[in-house]
C-alpha cells in the first residue's frame, strides 16, 4: 500500500498568458507562422537585394535599417545574410520575418513570421495584424497562413519548482502520454523538467532564475510590470506544439482557427496529454486512471475558459524509400513486358554482370515507354475520346483574382476543377 502523504497547497496566483485573471483565455508565449504571399508588383525584394549586397561588401556592418515608407510603426533591420530557403531576414525587437520572392502558388511558404515572448504577451493578434498591414503597404498580400509552432504557457506565482511537498518535478507523480523525461539542475538544485520530445513537449521551470540572467534584465522588468509584483518564486508551465501536432488537432491550421481553439487545446494538454497526480502513482497495480489530480494542477487546468477538449486525429505518414520503390518498379516492368510477350524477357535468366543487367533493365524501360506512347496515340485518335474531349472543353470555371478583384473564365479541360471561391481576410 502506498503511504505517501498527500499535501494540498493553498490556491496560487496564476498568470495565464498576458492575463492576470485565470478565468481569461490562454495566450501563446511564442509563435511561428508560415505564409504564402502574392507580390507581383512589389519593389520590396529589389530594395532588399540592393541593401543586402551593400551589407555584404562591408567588413563591419551586420544589419541595416530597411528604409521603406510605412504608417504601421514597424521599422525592420535587414540582416547581412539570409537563411535556408529565405534570402532576406528582417528583425525588429523579438520579431523576425524570413521572406522570399516566392509566389503564393509555390508549394513552399513565401515567408515565416516568428514572434517572441514579449510581443506575444503584449498581444500576438495585434502584432500579426500590424505585420500584415506592413506587407500590404509594400504591395504584398497574405493568401494563406499556417501556424507551424506555438508555445502556450502560464505562470505559477509564488510556487517554487523545488517544493518538496507539491513535487511538481517528480516523475512518479506524472500521468502522461510522453515517454521522454529530463530533469535540469544548477548547482545541484532542480531548476526545471521537460516531459516529451518532438511534436509536443512540456517544460516546467524556474522562471525567476531565467529572468535574473543579465541578458534578460529588460524582459524581467516587463514581467514584473505585467505580474504587478516582484515574486520571490515563479514556476512557468509551458507546452510547446510543433507542426505535426498542430496538424493533428487543427483542421485548416491557420492562426484564426488556432486562436479560436486555444482553450480546447489547453484542456487536452492539461487533462489527456499530461496530468500531475496528488500522490505517487502505483504503476505496478495500474492505478493511474484512478488516482486524483493534484491541487496545483487543478489550478493549471482552470486557466481555460472552456470545458471542451480538442480531438486529436493521427496523421498517416507515407514513408518513401527510393531503394524499395526502384526495386518494385523493376519487378513491375518485368511483369508487364513478360505479359506483353517481349522476346527479350522470354529468354531464361542467366548469370550476368552488373553492367549487362543494367543494359537489359534500360531496354525494358525503353520498351515500356514505346508501348505506352502507342497506347496513348490509339486512345487519342479514337472517335469516342475526341467527342468526350470536345464536350469537356465546353465546361468552364469561374476564377476570382483576389488581388485585382477581376473575374474571368477558364476552360475546364477535364471537368475536374471545382468552382473557386475567394478567401476572406486572413488576419
Amino acid at each position: 500500500m502506498n503511504n505517501t502523504k498527500t499535501v494540498h497547497p493553498p490556491s496560487l496566483n496564476i498568470m495565464g498568458g498576458a492575463n492576470s485573471n485565470p478565468s481569461l483565455s490562454i495566450v501563446p508565449d511564442t509563435l511561428s507562422i508560415s505564409m504564402n504571399l502574392q507580390s507581383s508588383e512589389s519593389q520590396l525584394f529589389n530594395h532588399c537585394k540592393r541593401k543586402k549586397e551593400r551589407l555584404q561588401e562591408s567588413d563591419t556592418l551586420t544589419e541595416e535599417i530597411l528604409d521603406v515608407k510605412t504608417d504601421t510603426g514597424l521599422y525592420w533591420n535587414l540582416q547581412r545574410t539570409g537563411v535556408s530557403k529565405y534570402p532576406y531576414v528582417l528583425k525588429t525587437g523579438d520579431i523576425t520575418l524570413l521572406i522570399s520572392a516566392r509566389q503564393a502558388s509555390s508549394p513552399m511558404p513565401s515567408a515565416s513570421l516568428n514572434i517572441g515572448s514579449v510581443s506575444c504577451q503584449n498581444g500576438a493578434s495585434e502584432m500579426i495584424e500590424k505585420v500584415s498591414r506592413w506587407l500590404n503597404e509594400q504591395q504584398i498580400f497574405v493568401v494563406k497562413n499556417v501556424v507551424s509552432r506555438a508555445d502556450l504557457c502560464l505562470d505559477l506565482l509564488g510556487h517554487d519548482i523545488k517544493n518538496g511537498q507539491v513535487r511538481l518535478f517528480d516523475e512518479d507523480y506524472y500521468i502522461c502520454k510522453a515517454v521522454k523525461y529530463a530533469q535540469f539542475r544548477e548547482h545541484r538544485k532542480i531548476t526545471g523538467v521537460q516531459i516529451g520530445r518532438g511534436s509536443i513537449l512540456l517544460r516546467m521551470y524556474d522562471k525567476i532564475l531565467e529572468l535574473k540572467k543579465p541578458e534578460n534584465s529588460e524582459k524581467f522588468e516587463f514581467f514584473k510590470k505585467k505580474w504587478g509584483q516582484n515574486p520571490e518564486f515563479c514556476t512557468r508551465v509551458e507546452f510547446q506544439l510543433r507542426r505535426l501536432a498542430l496538424k493533428e488537432i487543427l483542421r485548416d491550421g491557420n492562426y484564426q482557427e488556432f486562436l479560436s481553439k486555444m482553450d480546447e487545446i489547453w484542456n487536452y494538454l492539461t487533462n489527456d496529454w499530461f496530468r500531475h497526480a496528488r500522490q505517487a502513482v502505483d504503476r505496478d497495480n495500474n492505478n493511474q486512471s484512478k488516482v486524483g489530480t493534484s491541487q496545483i494542477w487543478k489550478e493549471v487546468q482552470s486557466a481555460s475558459s472552456s470545458k471542451d477538449k480538442i480531438k486529436r486525429v493521427a496523421v498517416k505518414h507515407i514513408q518513401k524509400s527510393m531503394k524499395q520503390l526502384t526495386a518494385q518498379m523493376r519487378g513491375l516492368l518485368v511483369t508487364i513486358i513478360a505479359g506483353l510477350g517481349v522476346d527479350d524477357l522470354k529468354k531464361p535468366l542467366e548469370r550476368t554482370t552488373r553492367e549487362e543487367d543494367e543494359k537489359r533493365y534500360w531496354r525494358v524501360v525503353e520498351t515500356v515507354a514505346h508501348i505506352a506512347q502507342e497506347e496513348i496515340r490509339k486512345v487519342m485518335d479514337s472517335k469516342d475520346w475526341k467527342t468526350i474531349l470536345r464536350t469537356r472543353q465546353k465546361n468552364t470555371v469561374l476564377v476570382y483574382d483576389e488581388l485585382k478583384g477581376d473575374k474571368y473564365i477558364e476552360p475546364d479541360m477535364f471537368g475536374l476543377m471545382p468552382e473557386y471561391k475567394p478567401t476572406p481576410s486572413l488576419f
